[in-house]
C-alpha cells in the first residue's frame, strides 16, 4: 500500500497500480487498496476503470468521505452534476470538517444553477481553510460571473500569493482587468497564463479578445485563429472571430473612402 502510494505520488501510475492490483489479488475487499488503485487510474484519465474502482471502494466503506469526493469529481467532469451532488453531500455528511467537500460541491451546485448555495460552500470552505488558493480562486470565479470584478481581483490576487504557480487565477485575473478597461494589465497576466498553459484555447481567446479593445485586430485574430486550431468547435471564438472580421472590414472600407 505504502509502495504503491509513493509511487503515485512521484507520477509513477503504472507501476502505482501494479502494486494495488497485486495488493487487490492478496487482500480482494481492501477498501483502500480499490480506492487509491482509482486514483492512480483517474490521474492516467483511465476513467471508467476509476470509477469501477471507487463504486466497488465504496461498496466495502460506504463512509469514505475522500472516495466520495474522488468519485464525486468523475461525475463532475462527466457533466453529471447531479450525482456528483449526491456524492459530495454524503461526504460532507461522512466527514464535515474535510474542508474540500464543501469546495467540490459548490462546482456541483453552480452547474445546477443555485449560486447562493455554492457561495455559502466557497464561503465555508474558506472558513475551515483561509489560507485556500483553490478557495480563494473560486470565490473569485464566483464575483466574476457577477461582473464584480474589483472583489474577484482581490480573491485572485490573494490566490496567487498563496499559490503562485495557479495559473488559473492568473488568466481570470487577466479577463477581471480587462473588464476594467486596465488591458495592457490585463494582457500582461494573460501573456503569462499563455507562457505556463500554451496549449489552453481559452487563453489565446480571451487575449484575443484584449487585443480588439485595443485595436490590434492582427493580433487580435491571430490569438482567435489560435484558439479553434486547439478547439475547432468553440463557438464563442467563431463568434468573436466573426464579429471582428466584419469589423475589421468595415474600418478599412471606412479608412479607404476617407482617403479617396
Amino acid at each position: 500500500m505504502h509502495r504503491g502510494r509513493a509511487r503515485d505520488r512521484k507520477g509513477e501510475h503504472d507501476r502505482a497500480l501494479a502494486d494495488f492490483s497485486a495488493l487487490i489479488r492478496l487482500s480482494p475487499n481492501d477498501a483502500r487498496a480499490h480506492h487509491f488503485r482509482g486514483v492512480s487510474h483517474a490521474k492516467k484519465k483511465e476513467y471508467d476503470e476509476a470509477m469501477a474502482d471507487y463504486d466497488r471502494s465504496l461498496e466495502l466503506d460506504p463512509t469514505d468521505a475522500g472516495c466520495l469526493n474522488n468519485r464525486g469529481a468523475i461525475f463532475a467532469l462527466r457533466g453529471d452534476a447531479e450525482r456528483a451532488l449526491a456524492d459530495y453531500n454524503d461526504a460532507v455528511v461522512m466527514k464535515p470538517e474535510v474542508e474540500a467537500s464543501y469546495l467540490n460541491r459548490s462546482g456541483a451546485l453552480l452547474a445546477l444553477g443555485r449560486e447562493d448555495e455554492a457561495l455559502t460552500d466557497i464561503e465555508h470552505h474558506l472558513t475551515l481553510r483561509p489560507d485556500s488558493g483553490f478557495g480563494h480562486l473560486a470565490r473569485g470565479k464566483f464575483f466574476q460571473r457577477r461582473r464584480l470584478d474589483e472583489a474577484a481581483i482581490a480573491d485572485f490576487n490573494r490566490a496567487l500569493e498563496l499559490r503562485p504557480d495557479l495559473h488559473e487565477a492568473r488568466a481570470c485575473r487577466g479577463v477581471a482587468l480587462v473588464h476594467l478597461e486596465r488591458v495592457d494589465e490585463g494582457l500582461a497576466d494573460l501573456d503569462a497564463f499563455l507562457k505556463a498553459c500554451p496549449r489552453e484555447a481559452d487563453g489565446y481567446h480571451h487575449r484575443g479578445r484584449a487585443y480588439a479593445a485595443k485595436g490590434d485586430f492582427r493580433k487580435a485574430l491571430a490569438d482567435f485563429s489560435k484558439a479553434l486550431g486547439l478547439k475547432p468547435d468553440h463557438a464563442d471564438v467563431l463568434l468573436c472571430r466573426g464579429a471582428l472580421r466584419a469589423r475589421w472590414t468595415t474600418t478599412r472600407a471606412r479608412s479607404a473612402i476617407s482617403t479617396s
